[in-house]
């Protein structure tokens, strides 16, 4: 099991609102962190290598669906 932590920010409330019509447009900030265990990196298994550098596309993240629901 993997523990996926969240952290959402509302910079700005009322970018754009429309009130007549219940229109809010503003910007949400989504922060997610997780610990792989199979990314732990042990420098003297690896002749010293501190640093590695892996193309986004090679590592493994979590699915996200935002959605709007009418309340």
């Amino acid at each position: 099991m993997l523990e996926v932590r969240t952290v959402k920010r509302l910079p700005q409330i009322g970018k754009h609102e429309d009130e007549k019509n219940q229109l809010l447009i503003t910007n949400l900030w989504l922060k997610l962190e997780w610990n792989d265990v199979n990314m732990r990196w042990n420098i003297s298994d690896y002749g010293g290598v501190k640093d590695l550098r892996i193309p986004p596309h090679r590592l493994w993240k979590p699915d996200v669906l935002m959605y709007n629901r009418d309340t």
